[in-house]
């Protein structure tokens, strides 16, 4: 499933060939800047992007983290409802949990949990993307190497958000969150 417009380049690696996904850049055009952070540490009792609400967004990620640590974004969150990414540290794995994500009743199927190993940058840090609208989520990690679209089924008035970890702390090196305007 493709909600965003992306693109696809071809990279060679040690005579492998794969392919990388990103959003196209028209994306970052789309919408405005709700907010920014730069070197900061994050820990279990200091959940940050608490203020921010959207039903589009844009969230970009980039961060180290502790040894066993998890880190969660949140999105499209309420009282009841939220749909989590989550990297955890220790199986290098990221994952998108929709078991909250809404409306499921339809198909016990839809709120499943997708993941996907997904290792550090040469320098230790992980990069994620992650793109929200009203019925999706897509996430992309590392260069693009690493793609999760999944369909989400949240209230209209389920729009919070959430970065926090778990069992640790993480350096954030950059999180920038844009809202998409989708009209």
């Amino acid at each position: 499933m493709l909600s965003f417009p992306r693109t696809i380049t071809l990279k060679e690696t040690d005579s492998k060939r794969y392919f990388l996904q990103q959003p196209v850049t028209e994306i970052t055009l789309a919408g405005s800047s709700l907010a920014t952070i730069q070197n900061q540490t994050i820990t279990a009792d200091k959940p940050l992007l608490s203020s921010i609400h959207g039903t589009a967004l844009d969230i970009k990620i980039a961060f180290t983290i502790e040894a066993g640590a998890k880190i969660s974004l949140k999105v499209r969150k309420a009282a009841s409802e939220q749909t989590t990414i989550q990297y955890d540290q220790k199986n290098s794995t990221i994952s998108v949990d929709r078991t909250m994500s809404g409306d499921i009743s339809y198909d016990p199927a839809a709120g499943g949990v997708h993941s996907a190993s997904l290792k550090p940058d040469g320098s230790g840090v992980i990069n994620l993307r992650v793109l929200v609208d009203t019925c999706s989520v897509e996430v992309f990690g590392g260069q693009g190497e690493v793609v999760i679209s999944d369909l989400i089924f949240p209230s209209e008035t389920s729009d919070g958000l959430s970065l926090e970890v778990i069992g640790g702390s993480a350096d954030l090196h950059s999180v920038e969150v844009r809202g998409i305007s989708l009209k």
